[in-house]
């Protein structure tokens, strides 16, 4: 089930126009490149040829080129070019897997189900990301040595930030009042908080009254989190943190931050 999702594969900068960029996602290679109009395309990273690494090849007009025997491949995954032979004899199996891709927030996507386009779940949807009272902080990247489900429940846990988020000010929730909301791809809680506030933080002008500051997480499909902190009615942060399993011990999450 958790290839059927749209997973992180680098930020657009990491995208150079001629040069392809190697991901690791739940233990499989993948490649990514530009074609020539820029669009990203992303590509099962072994050549079919004789199992080369396309990610330690280089890009040429639009094509990733195996850095073995020169075979190029575009897009599409099909080869489109064997310098031993002529093109009226490409290999009809000549070909790698593709995956559909989305660039969006700094960050390129891919889908790596074999699901149809009409049945796809939806790319996670920054609503506020254009808006003008809203700005984005540079995209983050965090690296972890564990896997990427212990991350996720972290991000449902709120009963820890007591402990562990002093510069939130470590107010004690109120758990009768805690909320569980079941969305359309994932599960939501909202924590309300209200006793005196434990440590003075640099965070404190924002903050405004303890009882009126509000959590809230939720997941989009198996690795994005969302975490909204709402301090008073004009401050809030949001949190978004697109996960890249990259194997069973190690996690990259694209993470960012949004203020308003």
């Amino acid at each position: 089930m958790y290839i059927n999702f749209w997973y992180p594969v680098c930020t657009s900068d990491q995208l150079k126009a001629d040069e392809p960029y190697q991901a690791q996602i739940l233990g499989l290679p993948f490649v990514a490149f530009r074609g020539t109009d820029g669009v990203p395309h992303v590509l099962a990273n072994t050549c079919v040829h004789r199992g080369g690494s396309l990610a330690n090849g280089w890009v040429k007009d639009g094509c990733v080129v195996c850095p073995y025997h020169g075979w190029r491949y575009g897009g599409d995954g099909k080869c489109k070019l064997v310098p031993s032979l002529s093109e009226s004899k490409l290999p009809a199996r000549a070909k790698v897997d593709s995956y559909p891709t989305q660039e969006k927030y700094g960050i390129v996507h891919a889908f790596l189900g074999d699901l149809p386009e009409a049945e796809r779940p939806p790319l996670f949807e920054i609503e506020e990301y254009s808006h003008k009272d809203w700005r984005a902080s540079e995209i983050m990247i965090l690296n972890l040595n564990a896997y990427f489900e212990r991350s996720m429940e972290n991000g449902l846990d709120p009963s820890h930030n007591e402990f562990v988020h002093p510069a939130q000010g470590s107010p004690k929730m109120r758990v009768e009042d805690m909320q569980e909301i079941e969305m359309p791809w994932g599960t939501r809680f909202i924590a309300a908080y209200g006793e005196k506030v434990i440590h003075d933080t640099n965070l404190k002008h924002l903050r405004g009254n303890p009882a009126d500051m509000e959590a809230s997480s939720w997941t989009h499909g198996p690795n994005v989190l969302v975490t909204w902190i709402r301090f008073s009615e004009t401050n809030e942060f949001h949190q978004y943190f697109f996960e890249q399993p990259i194997d069973a011990d190690h996690t990259r999450i694209f993470f960012i931050n949004m203020r308003n």
